[in-house]
């Protein structure tokens, strides 16, 4: 169990203030994996990243599937993996691309300057944020105790930098806070293989 970051509840209280400016997202998502999880069981259900934990999620605490706002960024973001590692990128691939159409509410936009700046944390703190080494060494990161806070406060999606390329931008869903009227579909399903 990661010692709690000690600004959590800093956090959560102004993460709480900005939910009325929470918005909307109805577009086009996307998605890269290896090839063994690109079904459609196990293509969002964010159960990886809840047991091994990820820049916005503590190991063992919720599910967070983790998205693109590009091609681009999905790419960059699955072989940025490899990077971190010094592997050779060819390593990950193949990869399953899929486009996923989404219809979210009650997000919050880490991206946004304004957002940014209600909560006290630069984007440069959040991209510099090694989470990986923070989590080695016992304690909660500060983008997972960001992400934990807006989990926690029922926040469906919060929209990131990409730590992998600046100019990019993720949408990470909360899926146990999905409220009823909201889409998160993949496109062309029949085309992925069956759960095996």
């Amino acid at each position: 169990m990661l010692a709690p970051h000690p600004d959590y509840n800093l956090f959560k209280s102004k993460l709480q203030r900005l939910l009325g400016d929470a918005i909307s997202f109805k577009g086009v998502l996307y998605r890269a994996c290896e090839p063994m999880y690109a079904n459609t069981r196990d293509l969002l259900t964010g159960e990886g990243s809840r047991k091994t934990g990820g820049r916005w999620n503590p190991p063992r605490a919720f599910a967070i599937t983790y998205l693109a706002q590009s091609l681009e960024g999905a790419v960059a973001e699955s072989l940025g993996v490899t990077a971190h590692f010094g592997f050779d990128p060819s390593s990950r691939l193949p990869l399953t691309l899929v486009a996923l159409d989404a219809s979210l509410h009650g997000i919050l936009d880490f991206s946004n300057a304004k957002t940014r700046k209600a909560i006290g944390v630069s984007v440069t703190a959040m991209l510099d944020c090694d989470w990986r080494r923070e989590n080695h060494r016992g304690a909660e990161a500060l983008t997972q105790a960001l992400g934990r806070a807006a989990f926690d406060l029922g926040v469906e999606a919060i929209i990131v930098p990409s730590a992998v390329k600046r100019t990019l931008a993720n949408v990470n869903v909360f899926w146990a806070n999905l409220r009823t009227s909201s889409i998160l579909k993949i496109r062309s399903a029949e085309k992925l293989p069956p759960p095996p």
